[in-house]
């Protein structure tokens, strides 16, 4: 007979995450798991990206911890050194019916605190670097900088772009618009002493 304080049922990712926790608490914690290893079920079933908080209800646990995991989670892979890409996620309205579904995610999304969020249109692809008005760049530019070879898949058909940073004038052309659809930018820019990259994303020749 074993004695322990906590029996965890299934070696998944929330189950270990769990016994991980109350171990350190200083429990006696026995993981009890079925298949012969552990995230052998739903855990090994994941789409393999971290989820940015667009879909779930403002204010919601679902949308805080979504959020505040996230950002645990990149802090975990830069210090144990766990290979992983911020590169963003495109949204595509098909229809003129679907932009109003759009605005609304994009709204959600700020108000959960998602991130830097834009509407875009054409077929360029902008992007702003702005990481909140924070003194650094975002890593997701740094990566870009480095490969600007992207992908963006829309309607199941994957368009290879080519990202770079906007120009003097390009940048000049854009912000307005940008800071339009999207007031926060201006106050992101105040906030810090470098200029905020402005990202355009064109199809590769």
């Amino acid at each position: 007979m074993v004695d322990v304080d906590t029996l965890v049922i299934g070696a998944g990712i929330v189950g270990l995450a769990c016994a991980a926790e109350l171990a350190r608490r200083g429990d006696a914690v026995l993981v009890i798991e079925r298949h012969g290893g552990f995230a052998r079920e739903t855990s090994s079933r994941n789409s393999g990206v971290v989820h940015a908080g667009l879909y779930y209800p403002a204010g919601s646990l679902k949308a805080l911890t979504c959020v505040e995991g996230r950002e645990l989670l990149y802090a975990r892979c830069a210090r144990d050194g766990v290979a992983h890409r911020v590169v963003g996620k495109l949204i595509v309205a098909t229809t003129d019916d679907e932009v109003p579904t759009l605005e609304r995610l994009h709204a959600l999304g700020r108000d959960n605190g998602a991130g830097d969020l834009a509407l875009i249109d054409g077929a360029e692809v902008v992007l702003v670097a702005s990481k909140g008005g924070h003194s650094d760049h975002p890593d997701w530019y740094k990566n870009l900088s480095a490969d600007p070879h992207v992908e963006i898949t829309r309607d199941s058909v994957t368009v290879p772009m080519l990202a770079r940073t906007a120009t003097g004038d390009e940048r000049a052309e854009l912000w307005p618009r940008i800071v339009a659809s999207y007031k926060g930018y201006e106050g992101y820019q105040r906030n810090t002493d470098r200029e905020i990259p402005v990202v355009i994303c064109e199809p590769a020749t």
